[in-house]
């Protein structure tokens, strides 16, 4: 059997190679297959996405030069080679590219995955849950920092109902429900959380409910429970 951690690098390896498009054919369709039920490689592919948004925001598409075919010739074999017309040249070109592929695939995996960070040094642990819906087409991601005091939710599906609230609780135990705020009707949202709090969020449960208009009167859960969902290191 697997252990977690080698789960969890093998979500890590799988989400790089989709997000950087080194996947085709059946392996693209399997990982998109795998995702809707694996909150940890959407975690992952969502960091990955997140991660290299700024990089092909700021690439300008240029079209090389004809020349530099018969250049990288002169310099791979020593001199221009026949030609083996079009489907040749574009086998010649797939594999050069998918070279290039790996060797950029290599520097943004060291520059955003700190591969040469010293062993000693531990990345704060974080946690990875998803609030589904089950009446309605509605689903948020969570993303819980306790070392940084802080819990982001994603909305990736469907949208919030209109004339009520929805609100995020926490619930440890038998303890009464804590209140962590309502969710606004962005896709994301960042929520502070207590220290005390944050501390023993990964071991409760996170229940969304939907209120009236600004949220429980009571101060405990009022109304329907539309999704609860527990938290996973990754």
């Amino acid at each position: 059997m697997s252990s977690g951690s080698e789960l969890a690098g093998d979500a890590a390896l799988d989400a790089a190679e989709y997000a950087l498009g080194l996947t085709d054919g059946p392996a693209r369709r399997a990982f998109e297959q795998r995702l809707p039920g694996d909150v940890i490689l959407q975690a992952e592919l969502a960091g990955w996405d997140e991660d290299l948004a700024p990089l092909a925001a700021a690439i300008t598409e240029v079209v090389p030069p004809q020349r530099v075919e018969k250049e990288i010739q002169l310099k791979l074999f020593g001199g221009p080679q026949p030609d083996q017309g079009f489907w040749g040249r574009a086998v010649a070109w797939q594999w050069l590219s998918a070279g290039i592929a790996v060797v950029c695939a290599a520097l943004v995996l060291a520059l955003f995955r700190g591969s040469q960070a010293p062993p000693v040094t531990l990345a704060p642990v974080k946690y990875v849950g998803v609030l589904a819906a089950d009446a309605r087409p509605l689903q948020y991601l969570i993303y819980l920092e306790p070392a940084e005091n802080q819990l982001r939710l994603q909305r990736v599906r469907g949208v919030p109902g209109s004339g009520r609230d929805l609100q995020l609780w926490l619930i440890e135990g038998s303890s009464d429900p804590i209140s962590l705020g309502l969710l606004p009707s962005t896709e994301t949202v960042t929520l502070p959380l207590p220290a005390a709090v944050a501390q023993n969020a990964a071991d409760a449960v996170f229940t969304l409910s939907e209120e009236p208009r600004g949220g429980s009167p009571t101060g405990l859960i009022s109304g329907p429970i539309v999704a609860a969902s527990g938290v996973y290191p990754f």
